[in-house]
């Protein structure tokens, strides 16, 4: 169909040059923001217990020097035998104290390593980690992916794609931290940490994902989801071909990015797409197909 420039204008038609990209294949996973309350519990009982050992550190070696010097005392006859068991009594308690203490934070090290992994347990046993640190103010988001269980995490991948649930035009980079260790109860594949940007993300929410595979990249051309038009169930664009001249074009595959798709055969680099008034074109060009009414 033909539409002059001026009429162009007149309609807001815009066109966009497509440039080639390249894109890995993707498989859907499931995904929910996670709570980090039990996490932050960790880090904060971590934090008491750390203490607990510095004080019982600092005691231990106090009672311990005291002991040295009432020993020496008592061998010199300055000091009785009954403070050498008093100093002795206090250093024993002491150090049974600091022993406790130690065991304590390796067994709260043990549960921090069961429930998360070693890489979010290094978060909380960090003085100040960066990434919890974001989770804190909600920045960021701990996101927990499982995959569906005929599929594993490629080797390599450092990001995944998130969305709300229906929500496929808003997706968010989540970037992966580490496997989890436990199953979730999505499904009984395998389970994994990310975190994402917290935007519009809540607490329990339940999240689309998409994990790019192992294949490689493919070439294509990647264009605003406003350019697409359905005729009969199909997806259409509009192409400019002259200046004057539009043709309708049948998308036979894509890969749907939410606001953008992407596309390997149908259009290609260098094509002039119409990203703004495809569907007046289309109105237009069936229109133009309808017969004039006979006067007579």
């Amino acid at each position: 169909m033909r539409l002059s420039p001026e009429q162009q204008r007149a309609a807001g038609i815009a066109v966009q040059v497509l440039t080639e990209t390249r894109q890995r294949p993707e498989f859907s996973a499931y995904a929910r923001v996670a709570d980090i309350q039990p996490l932050l519990n960790l880090a904060t009982r971590l934090r008491a217990l750390q203490a607990e050992r510095t004080v019982s550190r600092t005691t231990l070696g106090a009672s311990q020097k005291a002991l040295e010097r009432t020993a020496k005392l008592h061998k010199e006859d300055a000091a009785s035998a009954r403070s050498l068991q008093q100093a002795q009594a206090q250093q024993a308690g002491d150090a049974a104290r600091a022993a406790a203490a130690e065991q304590q934070l390796a067994i709260l090290r043990t549960e921090a390593l069961q429930q998360w992994g070693a890489t979010l347990a290094g978060w909380a046993f960090s003085p100040s980690h960066p990434t919890l640190e974001r989770l804190l103010l909600r920045q960021d988001v701990l996101v927990e992916l499982a995959l569906p269980p005929e599929r594993t995490m490629p080797a390599g991948t450092e990001q995944i794609r998130l969305a709300r649930q229906g929500d496929k035009r808003h997706t968010v980079e989540g970037r992966l931290v580490s496997a989890a260790p436990r199953t979730g109860d999505i499904t009984q594949g395998e389970t994994w940490f990310a975190v994402a940007p917290a935007d519009a993300l809540r607490t329990g929410m339940r999240l689309d994902a998409w994990v790019p595979t192992e294949a490689d990249a493919v070439a294509g051309v990647e264009f605003p989801v406003e350019a697409v038009l359905w005729r009969s169930g199909k997806p259409w664009v509009y192409l400019q071909i002259d200046d004057d001249r539009f043709e309708r074009r049948l998308i036979p595959a894509y890969t749907d990015h939410g606001a953008r798709w992407f596309v390997g055969t149908g259009v290609a680099p260098g094509d002039r797409l119409v990203i703004n008034g495809a569907q007046l074109l289309l109105s237009e060009e069936f229109r133009g197909q309808i017969p004039a009414e006979d006067d007579d």
